[in-house]
């Protein structure tokens, strides 16, 4: 595995989405620098932060990269909570949080401070079922209502 520079995958996010508000680090639950597999080619859509990456996705990660041609760089990013996100930007209320982060999803929920900033409606990507049942529970605690998975 190389090591990419962190800039190129930005710049692909402010040219995608250039009428957003970009912000160059990844949620997790805790402030600071995390390893971040940036996968190219084929595997692109299964980039995420290396501690909380499920060993069943590297599996599939390995077995894809190498049918399909694909490379995986290992690069560092800068992370932040949601919660020091909102507070820098001043959201009190989000309508739609719909979080695909494989395999940190509860780290991004978990970095949330549902005292400052409410909720409607959170979606999140669930891969493996057993790894949902933490954040179904979690959520309940805070006065979510577990609605079901989609296929």
């Amino acid at each position: 595995m190389n090591i990419e520079p962190l800039e190129h995958i930005y710049n692909k996010l402010i040219t995608n989405r250039p009428n957003s508000t970009n912000l160059n680090y990844a949620v997790s639950n805790e402030e600071g620098e995390c390893d971040f597999f940036s996968n190219q080619g084929y595997t692109e859509m299964l980039s995420g932060l290396t501690k909380s990456y499920d060993p069943r996705h590297f599996d599939r990660l390995k077995k894809e990269n190498n049918e399909k041609g694909s490379n995986t760089n290992i690069i560092k990013v800068t992370t932040r909570k949601l919660e020091s996100i909102c507070n820098e930007l001043n959201i009190k209320h989000i309508n739609y949080l719909s979080i695909d982060v494989e395999g940190a999803e509860f780290d991004v929920i978990k970095s949330i401070n549902f005292d400052t900033v409410f909720i409607d409606v959170i979606g999140f990507e669930n891969n493996f079922d057993d790894n949902s049942v933490e954040i179904k529970e979690y959520l309940e605690t805070k006065n979510f209502i577990v609605c079901g998975k989609t296929q």
